[in-house]
């Protein structure tokens, strides 16, 4: 291929596989391991092992009542269940990082989190 040939995704053939986040749970053993860590990183390194290329990911936001990953609750926020609370920083010591996240996503952040603390004070559909 030449400097100036752009290679596109689909000028080869590849495999992939189609496995929801959700489906990691367990695959490392541990308290409060969610899947996208540790679990996550080790899945990967088994597709490459098999020869597979591609792991398409349903959506990861959080889900409804009925845990349909095509119903989420957010577009933007994530399901804290798929957290590996074992890889979760000091929060102490990255402080910064974590008042620039809340600062640079204040458009959504906060109506989100309104939205969770009243569907969880009021448990049932309050809209």
């Amino acid at each position: 291929m030449s400097s100036g040939t752009v290679r596109r995704v689909l000028d080869e053939r590849r495999a992939g596989v189609l496995l929801h986040a959700t489906s990691l749970a367990g695959w490392i053993a541990g308290p409060q391991r969610g899947a996208i860590g540790a679990a996550a990183r080790s899945f990967v390194d088994w597709l490459e092992q098999a020869g597979f290329s591609i792991w398409q990911l349903l959506p990861l936001g959080p889900t409804g009542s009925g845990g349909s990953p095509y119903w989420v609750r957010s577009d933007m926020a994530a399901q804290s269940s798929l957290i590996d609370s074992a890889e979760l920083p000091d929060i102490g010591k990255e402080r910064g990082d974590f008042e620039q996240f809340c600062h640079a996503n204040a458009d959504w952040l906060e109506e989100y989190v309104l939205f969770e603390a009243l569907a969880d004070h009021f448990s049932a559909p309050w809209w």
